[in-house]
């Protein structure tokens, strides 16, 4: 290879590693999402379907609350100074009780279902787009982007999309289903209850903003030094024979620790960075237990509430407050998953720098006359050829010779429309090739 082909890979490469890392220290946009939005078009139904489990899943864990309620409100008797059970009464409760688990674990397992054919969907649909894409790139490309981060794209980062694309939206509506249905039926038993609740939702809003901007930009950045010890691996295996005949084994190795080093660092910055966001959650949950139970206790002293109520809206704190737990694992998903699309979006978004003529003539029978006229081409700044011609006639056999560098294999990569030369043309059977 030319010192000119080198001088330009290099430059290429690190323009397009520059590329990844720009991104990788910005925050996502959110013109990303809408990007994904096409992905799981074809899969709506399935989607919709799976949004529908969720839904009913959901109303069968309310259905509890009110068992309970239920039972000891309505579950035992004052007979002669005597509590005793009501047994048709805990009969009912018990078999609706047992419905609902019932219920709960067959939906269970048809969302199970959905999500996995979903993701069968979406994710191989993806493989053979990007597979796809990747074919119709021309080598220049390829000279400029390393093997292992095209694989880590076409790989990892789609399988890293799946629970964003399947498990996300379900479990996003069930969430806000929980909060919103606990905090209707809380208030309907009893307003304060409410507004104790209520008053968490300004600071826990504030902190997520918080939280989100941080865990958006680390995961970008695991996912570019992930991307790097792939693109290293790749590398090594592709190149194993030189690697061994230079003696090269211990510094390559050497290398790859540093990149797994960084991996790591990355990790470790990151979970240090968002690491206060899980605890935080749960003292504010705590704290709006603790208030409830005081507001509760008073209510129920002063006789505005029943036991039943009581401890039904204990349930309704639970349900209210559980969806603010899960909040770190969906916020990370998101994030990691964003930025994940953010790179297989850049690679999708990398249009062939060689294309066809709309108007280009079909060849019926090649001759195998080849012409070329006063070409110029430059890899980089330095030219390698300058007003070059050439012309062989069909059957005419020739031999380019010279020192390395001087562009004989560049005459055979244009012919071959490896690159495309900045002025003059090339003629194939008095057709230009394009």
């Amino acid at each position: 290879m030319n010192t000119s082909v080198k001088n330009f890979r290099s430059f290429a490469k690190s323009a397009d590693l520059q590329i990844e890392e720009n991104l990788a220290n910005t925050s996502i946009h959110r013109g990303m999402l809408k990007k994904l939005i096409p992905l799981v078009y074809p899969i709506r139904y399935l989607l919709l379907a799976l949004i529908a489990v969720e839904i009913l899943q959901v109303m069968s864990v309310f259905v509890r609350p009110w068992v309970v309620k239920y039972i000891l409100d309505s579950g035992f008797q004052h007979i002669a100074e005597k509590m005793v059970l009501n047994q048709p009464v805990l009969s009912i409760a018990i078999s609706i009780l047992t419905l609902s688990w019932i219920c709960r674990f067959a939906l269970a397992s048809v969302s199970k279902y959905l999500s996995g054919r979903a993701a069968l969907k979406v994710i191989n649909g993806l493989r053979r787009s990007l597979f796809q894409h990747i074919q119709s790139l021309n080598i220049g490309y390829f000279d400029r982007t390393k093997a292992g981060r095209i694989i880590s794209r076409a790989d990892r980062d789609v399988e890293t999309l799946e629970p964003v694309l399947i498990q996300g939206p379900p479990e996003l509506l069930s969430a806000i289903l929980r909060c919103g249905l606990a905090s209707v039926l809380l208030w309907h038993i009893y307003p304060p209850f409410f507004w104790c609740l209520f008053a968490t939702l300004p600071i826990l809003f504030g902190m997520t903003a918080i939280f989100k901007k941080s865990s958006q930009k680390h995961w970008g950045r695991v996912a570019e030094e992930r991307s790097r010890f792939t693109a290293h691996l790749v590398e090594t295996v592709n190149g194993a024979k030189i690697i061994q005949q230079l003696n090269y084994t211990q510094t390559n190795q050497s290398r790859y620790q540093e990149l797994l080093k960084d991996f790591n660092n990355s990790i470790i910055y990151g979970s240090k960075r968002t690491s206060w966001f899980a605890p935080f959650t749960g003292l504010l949950s705590t704290l709006a237990t603790a208030g409830f139970i005081v507001i509760g206790s008073y209510a129920y002293s002063d006789d505005m509430i029943s036991i039943g109520q009581f401890a039904e809206s204990i349930f309704y704190v639970f349900l209210f407050l559980a969806p603010l737990q899960e909040l770190t694992d969906l916020f990370e998903r998101y994030a990691n998953g964003a930025a994940c699309a953010q790179r297989i979006f850049l690679l999708l978004d990398t249009q062939s720098t060689i294309l066809e003529q709309p108007n280009a003539a079909k060849l019926e029978q090649l001759n195998g006359h080849i012409r070329f006229q006063s070409v110029n081409f430059a890899y980089t700044q330095k030219p390698v050829l300058q007003n070059f011609n050439l012309e062989i006639e069909a059957g005419q056999i020739i031999a380019i010779v010279g020192p390395t560098g001087h562009g004989k294999s560049t005459v055979v990569q244009l012919l071959t429309r490896f690159y495309e030369p900045q002025q003059g043309g090339i003629f194939l059977d008095r057709y230009p090739i394009q």
